[in-house]
């Protein structure tokens, strides 16, 4: 079920993974990202997901310009609301790949983090989460 459209950001919400789904399209400035993850903590919040997967294919460039503040505000008011586990899915794009890997160090041990490149596996990964009650090895 789709819940959000703006031009650089599709948010949907998936029943049956219990996550939402944001797509990210084209190159998203500082203060148009901070937004949008603002618009995922409130869907978040409103569904009471556990999980997210992150479209990230026809995304330019990252994150690094906002990475201080999903750490420092992002991430404690996901994992206040139940946040279990986060995928995302990416390009071979090299930018952004450096800041999603330097995001993923920033949250080692706080929540599971996997990335893919395209959309069933990730989905696969969250349904597998589910069904372990995130016994992840």
């Amino acid at each position: 079920m789709k819940i959000v459209e703006t031009p650089y950001l599709t948010l949907e919400y998936n029943a049956d993974l219990n996550a939402l789904l944001p797509t990210w399209r084209g190159y998203v400035r500082p203060n148009e990202a901070k937004a949008g993850f603002e618009k995922i903590m409130d869907a978040f919040c409103r569904y009471e997901a556990s999980f997210i997967i992150n479209d990230l294919r026809a995304h330019e460039g990252g994150f690094s310009d906002i990475n201080e503040w999903l750490h420092d505000n992002y991430m404690p008011t996901m994992l206040a609301a139940g946040y279990e586990a986060c995928a995302n899915i990416v390009p071979e794009e090299l930018l952004l790949c450096i800041s999603l890997n330097d995001f993923e160090d920033k949250q080692a041990g706080v929540v599971p983090l996997r990335i893919f490149t395209e959309m069933q596996p990730a989905k696969d990964w969250v349904q597998t989460l589910q069904h372990r009650h995130l016994t992840i090895v």
